[in-house]
């Protein structure tokens, strides 16, 4: 059963960051329209998957912990953006259901990007990580660490302040496009790019806070991946590490786990 399970997790894995890597390609062409598609692309994808493998373990973990700083931006966006308060706060205490396939599509998504499986494979492992560096034990996948409850509760802590974040910003996401674009009849969106220059026209709270929201968003969709695909990539490369047996983590050099690294590469 854990190989059907274990290509699922590459494929989804695989589409999302794609999707990321373009997203984060259509932000950079709103400022320089004139960088070629291919460079934005390569470039970004280069930076990522050198980061992975040769920034070390301590330092990466704390770029990462600083790029969730850029989520904020879609909290700053949905801010000057505005819209109606009364009718989002209700909007968001009431529950709203329709039994129609495209609210149900909807749901699953929200669903399905809130309690991804490739999050069970990073947070375990991450946790992991951290026993080794902490000599608890020597590589992951072998030894029992010595676990106190102190320390599971802090675990705890920090997937609850991390979720509430996340769901912060869901909601500033959806409140943007629901109380900006979706009331003036704009629906048909299919990229990041579409969604920047949408919002620019709708803001009049102050002078030119349409390219600012333009900005903000921008910046907000690259932070995003930079810090969405390392975890993306590297679930897999703990999924698959732990199915065949390989040296994995990001504390180890390439020559000390080149399937786990080589996974990592090949996701982008």
């Amino acid at each position: 059963m854990v190989f059907p399970i274990a290509s699922l997790l590459l494929i989804a894995n695989t589409v999302n960051i794609g999707a990321d890597i373009g997203a984060m390609t259509a932000s950079i062409r709103l400022g320089f329209p004139q960088i070629p598609i291919i460079a934005v692309t390569l470039s970004f994808t280069t930076f990522i998957i050198l980061s992975e493998i040769f920034v070390t373990y301590s330092r990466y973990v704390k770029i990462l912990k600083y790029l969730t700083i850029s989520l904020f931006a879609y909290l700053a966006t949905a801010i000057i953006v505005g819209g109606n308060v009364n009718q989002i706060l209700a909007a968001t205490l009431i529950p709203h259901i329709e039994l129609t396939p495209a609210f149900a599509m909807m749901f699953v998504a929200i669903i399905g990007t809130t309690i991804s499986p490739y999050l069970f494979f990073w947070q375990a492992s991450e946790e992991a990580e951290e026993d080794v560096a902490k000599h608890k034990i020597k590589e992951i996948g072998k030894g029992r660490p010595k676990i106190a409850k102190k320390e599971i509760k802090l675990m705890r802590t920090d997937v609850a302040i991390g979720m509430a974040f996340s769901q912060l910003n869901m909601w500033a996401i959806i409140a943007t496009t629901a109380g900006s674009l979706h009331t003036r009849g704009i629906t048909d969106i299919q990229s990041a790019d579409q969604v920047a220059k949408a919002l620019e026209p709708l803001v009049e709270t102050f002078p030119a806070a349409g390219e600012i929201s333009k900005a903000i968003f921008a910046l907000g969709i690259i932070g995003t991946g930079l810090l969405a695909i390392p975890v993306l990539a590297g679930s897999c490369g703990y999924a698959l590490s732990d199915m065949f047996g390989w040296k994995q983590g990001l504390g180890k050099t390439f020559k000390q786990a080149k399937g786990f690294y080589v996974v990592i590469a090949a996701r982008h």
